[in-house]
């Protein structure tokens, strides 16, 4: 969208009596048909093997409902592509703000953790007060190293961020078969959400459509992207640049092999963070996981006088991890997937991926993420890139 079609479009908005003022978009009225199915759609998510507190099962499914709903996937008898998350948390008879201090509880209760880490007191497991981290029972069984947990931390909370990806193709423009790495990717920015979808008619169309400098700066000029928190502003993902990213599933693993385990929890903690920050109470640009990395690395250089991570090594998670990279890895799960118990099995994906990372092959095929890929020909081409290291 060039600075002329904006301009039209919002000089016909505000002849309507339209404001660049946030307002409250929850009150706008919902298709009755998306109600019903948001609804049936809470059923069958209510059957996910999710081993994560129940108490906070349906704050996590109302965005794997959103995803049924754009997509006309499930419950959705057709596509829904300008819901929001808060579209479905209202047709759910859900109270937002209850949601949304959930979800930033999960997140708070992560940065406490790590000032904890960074302290004098130690601690040697993902527990606050106790409790495990995310809600996930499974993290109290491991003993952990603090170092090892941050570290992995900050190389998730860098291995989506825009910039990095620009800078690992620079240096790393071919694949390990020598063709063109492409990656695609984007930044979170603070928005004007009402204003947004007044204007562009789809806030969905911000994640997927790529939009340059001059969009990004023509929607900070009339307000439709902020720099400050307040009253009716959200983040939102905006795709800066078409094409393929990360496959969550190969960084987790590649991470737990170099890093160790505990590195590649901190890494899973993390990478939850990038899933819950989608609604909280106070966002931040940049988003929570990117915000983390930086206060970890800020503190630590501090402390000791040299980063915990090295630009290189973040680097290379990206170049490794990277979809189009060799053997292509088209998978990529999300958090609901990772802490989700597979077809047939005992434990969930995460448990599984750690499995691997350890030397322990599951005893039977399940399927990995949205793609479904087999875990058979998942954990080969794993390994095959895995090889590389030690080439």
């Amino acid at each position: 969208m060039n600075r002329e079609t904006l301009d039209e479009l919002l000089t016909s908005f505000r002849a309507k009596g339209g404001s660049a003022t946030p307002r409250n978009y929850v009150d706008l009225p919902l298709d009755q048909d998306f109600v019903r199915d948001v609804k049936k759609d809470i059923k069958v998510f209510e059957g996910y093997d999710l081993v994560i507190d129940p108490r906070i099962k349906i704050a996590l499914g109302v965005q794997t409902i959103l995803g049924h709903a754009q997509e006309g996937h499930v419950s959705f008898e057709r596509k829904h592509p300008d819901a929001s998350m808060v579209d479905v948390i209202k047709a759910a008879g859900l109270n937002l703000n209850s949601v949304r201090k959930q979800r930033q509880t999960l997140v708070d209760q992560v940065y406490k953790w790590v000032d904890l880490a960074l302290g004098k007191r130690k601690p040697s497991r993902l527990t606050l007060d106790n409790k495990p981290l995310l809600g996930a029972e499974f993290l109290r069984d491991h003993k952990v190293e603090p170092v090892e947990v941050l570290r992995g931390m900050v190389l998730a909370g860098y291995m989506d961020n825009y910039q990095a990806r620009k800078r690992t193709v620079d240096r790393h423009p071919t694949t390990f078969a020598r063709k063109p790495l492409i990656i695609g990717g984007g930044e979170t920015y603070l928005i004007n959400p009402y204003l947004i979808q007044a204007l562009v008619g789809s806030l969905r169309s911000l994640g997927t459509d790529e939009h340059d400098e001059t969009w990004i700066n023509a929607f900070r000029d009339i307000g439709g992207i902020v720099d400050q928190k307040g009253k009716g502003i959200e983040s939102a993902y905006i795709r800066r640049e078409k094409g393929p990213g990360t496959s969550d599933d190969m960084a987790l693993i590649y991470i737990g092999r170099k890093y160790g385990i505990g590195a590649m929890l901190g890494a899973f903690v993390v990478d939850a963070i990038d899933t819950y920050d989608k609604l909280v109470a106070y966002p931040e640009a940049g988003g929570l996981d990117e915000v983390l990395a930086a206060y970890i690395q800020s503190v630590w250089k501090h402390q000791t006088g040299e980063e915990l991570v090295k630009e290189h090594e973040i680097d290379q998670l990206i170049y490794l991890s990277a979809k189009s990279n060799t053997p292509q890895l088209g998978v990529s799960s999300s958090h609901r997937r990772f802490v989700e118990i597979p077809n047939k099995q005992s434990k969930p994906t995460l448990l599984l991926h750690l499995d691997f990372v350890e030397g322990r092959t599951p005893p039977k095929r399940f399927y990995v993420g949205f793609d479904r890929m087999p875990s058979d020909e998942f954990y080969s081409a794993a390994q095959s890139r895995l090889n590389r290291l030690a080439a």
